[in-house]
């Protein structure tokens, strides 16, 4: 596209592929934006499995990472029977009518790919921990995590190792440019501002 050099934002496991091209291409990464990622998603999952499983009042069951098939066997079997009592969006949502305006969205032909998503959910690469990544980028790097994310986990953040970071913890779910817009923005744009304006 002619770009030398720009600033990768991510959003949830989308983090995976930017970490892994500011990791491949340092020279044209003049920053990254990453918001509600997750760079290890055995470990986000397991969040939701416990989670789930407080919510579900049922037994927390050991969790192996030996066999992704067992483990995303089990993380679905806690998915679907939250799903069924109406409890699955809100690790996504503070307020889960704000589900209304990405459902919108997708209705508009920006829908996601769900064997895309079949395909990232069952495949052993994508599960690697790409947290040992971080400490080897030293972009500038904004990380945005929510105080109430249950989808990726709102400590998850805290595994990231990056040389040259700034994080802010918004009060918001897994979706901020949604539901927390005003100072989802502003604390982009101060990150741009003290970070590349000159």
């Amino acid at each position: 596209m002619g770009i030398n050099e720009w600033i990768v934002m991510a959003h949830s496991f989308g983090g995976i592929l930017a970490v892994n091209y500011a990791n491949q291409y340092p020279e044209q990464t003049k920053g990254l934006i990453l918001s509600n990622v997750t760079l290890n998603m055995y470990d986000s999952f397991a969040h939701q499995m416990k989670k789930g499983s407080e919510i579900l009042r049922t037994e927390i069951k050991e969790l192996s990472a030996k066999s992704i098939s067992t483990f995303i066997e089990d993380y679905f079997s806690v998915v679907g029977k939250l799903m069924e009592i109406n409890q699955y969006f809100n690790f996504q949502y503070v307020d889960v009518a704000n589900k209304r305006a990405i459902d919108i969205i997708d209705e508009i032909g920006l829908n996601s790919d769900p064997d895309f998503q079949g395909f990232i959910f069952s495949s052993e690469e994508f599960f690697q921990d790409f947290t040992t990544l971080t400490n080897q980028i030293s972009s500038p790097t904004l990380v945005i995590a929510g105080a109430y994310d249950d989808a990726v986990g709102p400590s998850h953040h805290k595994l990231f190792g990056f040389k040259n970071s700034t994080e802010v913890m918004l009060a918001s779910a897994h979706h901020p440019y949604i539901e927390n817009q005003s100072e989802y923005k502003n604390t982009i744009m101060n990150f741009i501002d003290s970070k590349f304006s000159k």
